[in-house]
């Protein structure tokens, strides 16, 4: 077991390092703060670090593996940062194909307005809405979020669909 864990971790600094070291050539190395969290850290922590930061970039947790799923819900509900889930392939500023999760609220509202310069230069921006919204109109959903991302220089769609279950794994889902 511990030879197992070493080796997820000895992979995750790698693959950590490669994105960071893109990261810098890409955009300048004061362009970013980088910190890697370390096995068995408390989930709290990340995301006090996070809270200091313009953005928090996380790998996209796979289906089941509920430690990253609990590391990104905690990032995502707790530090105040925009948080980016970047897939396994994702490579250092570009973004083909957005997803904004999207419930009416304030949160919502927010973390749209600061992903803003990012949806900017997206290719595609998809709206998901789980479940019921309140006082949405059930033949144009989503227009005026579609109205007000387009005054914005954003193209994006909207998407619809029941929740059945956990939103994070209805979330994940959409991203695979």
């Amino acid at each position: 077991v511990c030879d197992v864990l070493t080796r997820r971790e000895a992979k995750a600094r790698e693959t950590t390092t490669r994105a960071h070291d893109a990261w810098v050539k890409r955009l300048g190395p004061a362009a970013a703060g980088w910190e890697l969290l370390e096995p068995g850290e408390s989930l709290s922590y990340p995301a006090w670090r996070a809270s200091s930061a313009d953005l928090a970039v996380l790998p996209r947790p796979e289906p089941g593996d509920h430690d990253a799923i609990a590391l990104a819900e905690s990032m995502i509900l707790t530090s105040g940062a925009p948080c980016l889930l970047a897939p396994p392939s994702a490579h250092a500023g570009v973004f083909n194909h957005v997803l904004v999760a999207w419930n009416a609220s304030r949160q919502s509202k927010r973390a749209l307005d600061d992903s803003l310069a990012l949806l900017k230069h997206a290719p595609t921006v998809e709206i998901l809405a789980l479940g019921d919204l309140p006082g949405w109109s059930e033949d144009r959903p989503g227009q005026g979020l579609i109205d007000h991302l387009g005054r914005h220089g954003v193209q994006a769609s909207f998407r619809q669909a029941r929740k059945d279950g956990s939103t994070s794994a209805a979330i994940l889902e959409r991203c695979q």
